[in-house]
């Protein structure tokens, strides 16, 4: 059987066209997006030699282009457009750039609703990893632009006519590094089309990933925000080690539980829940274990189990009987009512379970009274099944206060006196 559809391949697809570069385009989830993808890459290869004759014709001495950028601060009042204002209020810092002889650059069309601003923006979120939107521009062409309000901000870095503006934010920290993103953008656009890979859209566009390998590659290969790893995250970590599953193997021996419950417990990763419940609540490991391997594991695969159904429901049941002190043998009788709710009611399911709270001697009284009843109720009076037809009867009072154990031998001791 194959598997068919989107995502069922995924292609990388390398464009260039002539005077460009190679640009690969990573992981196209359907090949019948590929024809679109290629013809907007060439063409924005195509904007950017025209790009590149624009910035070539203005200005004579690339290697001596530069940016010049100013802080624009809580005082500078009149340059607070909408989203300046916003960064501001998040604290971080917002920085004015000026592009000497880039005016006509920044709204130059490169692909479908796309201009070469956003080429730069683009390079913001993935390389100095500040989210967007993180700039505003002098030749914005979308709705709910600035632009009229930019030849102030021209004014204040004394600007030439024929140079474009940029205001960029983001944290403090990675402020210089945009910087350095957005002049090293302009520097590639004097080349021409810069060796990258891009990742694609389903609208047919795509966007800066990352450099092609090479000694250049030194930035993420994906576009989401690094997070930094600190000493408390790796303290924090290695305080919650899973533990190595040949110590889980000797602690189900240590437990002495069946060697038929050890591989369900393993695969549903269940021997740290039983591990839990122990150390946490009181009960034996052996008991739980058990009660978990074997009763449980009926229940789930006899589909008795609640849909979205969380092994930690299981701590909650025998968390509700340390509470309700009582014994673990009582989870046996209500873990069929409790597993098959969404949102079960322990009291209540108890309630419904019909066990008693019965105290030792409550138990020897009513076993004495039994026992005195039992020629009368057996049928062929043969007296050698007395002792099971008791612990049947008082099974469900004892279940969750006192061990069967103990009943059994206390029965024993009422026959014995009897015979």
């Amino acid at each position: 059987m194959v598997r068919t559809g989107m995502g069922a391949a995924r292609e990388d697809v390398n464009v260039s066209c002539e005077g460009g570069s190679r640009a690969e385009i990573k992981g196209v989830a359907h090949i019948r997006w590929i024809p679109e993808l290629s013809h907007n890459e060439a063409f924005r290869q195509y904007a950017l030699l025209s790009i590149r004759s624009k910035l070539q014709k203005k200005i004579s001495d690339p290697a001596a282009w530069s940016v010049k950028s100013r802080e624009i601060t809580e005082k500078e009042q009149e340059f607070h457009f909408a989203p300046v204002r916003s960064a501001l209020d998040r604290e971080e810092r917002v920085i004015a750039l000026n592009l000497p002889g880039c005016r006509g650059i920044l709204s130059h069309f490169t692909q479908p609703g796309r201009i070469f601003a956003d080429e730069i923006s683009d390079r913001l979120k993935v390389i100095a990893c500040i989210e967007k939107p993180n700039m505003t521009h002098s030749e914005e062409i979308a709705e709910g632009n600035f632009n009229n309000l930019f030849p102030e901000l021209a004014i204040w870095m004394s600007a030439a006519t024929d140079d474009a503006q940029i205001i960029l934010w983001g944290p403090a920290e990675d402020i210089p590094t945009a910087i350095e993103t957005v002049e090293e953008r302009i520097r590639l656009a004097f080349e021409g089309v810069p060796n990258e890979t891009r990742k694609a859209f389903e609208d047919g566009t795509t966007m800066f990933e990352r450099v092609l390998p090479g000694r250049d590659r030194m930035y993420p290969d994906t576009d989401s925000q690094p997070i930094p790893v600190t000493t408390d995250m790796l303290e924090r970590l290695g305080r919650h080690q899973p533990v190595d599953v040949s110590e889980r193997f000797l602690q189900m021996k240590e437990w002495n539980l069946p060697e038929d419950t050890w591989h369900y417990l393993l695969s549903k990763n269940l021997v740290g829940l039983v591990e839990r419940i122990g150390n946490d609540l009181g009960f034996d490991h052996r008991e739980v274990g058990i009660l978990i391997g074997h009763r449980f594991r009926s229940l789930e695969g006899r589909g008795r189990v609640a849909p979205g159904f969380s092994y930690e429901r299981l701590y909650d049941l025998f968390a509700f009987l340390k509470k309700e002190k009582l014994l673990a043998p009582a989870a046996r009788i209500m873990m069929p009512a409790v597993v098959a709710e969404a949102s079960p009611d322990f009291k209540s399911i108890l309630a419904g379970t019909g066990l008693h709270r019965a105290t030792m001697n409550e138990i020897r009284d009513e076993a004495k009274e039994l026992a005195a009843r039992f020629p009368a109720v057996c049928y062929n009076g043969n007296l050698a099944g007395m002792e099971e037809w008791l612990m049947g009867q008082l099974h469900m009072k004892a279940i969750g206060t006192v061990r069967l154990s103990e009943v059994r031998k206390a029965v024993s001791e009422i026959l014995e006196v009897r015979d």
